[in-house]
């Protein structure tokens, strides 16, 4: 999963940084960072709440 990919799930999910930091137990700044490429490492922890989230 890449930063573009957590964009667009957000935006498909409609959902503010915050909203989604808080689903996956993250802080709004990573998503924020994973969002804009400022970081490549999305842990893997990271990758399995966000899969789930995309589920729902």
């Amino acid at each position: 999963m890449t930063g573009a990919d957590v964009l667009k799930l957000r935006r498909k999910l409609n959902m503010t940084q915050q909203q989604m930091a808080d689903e996956i137990g993250s802080a709004r700044e990573t998503v924020a960072m994973w969002e804009t490429s400022k970081t490549r490492k999305i842990s893997n922890l990271a990758k399995r709440a966000l899969a789930r989230l995309a589920d729902k």
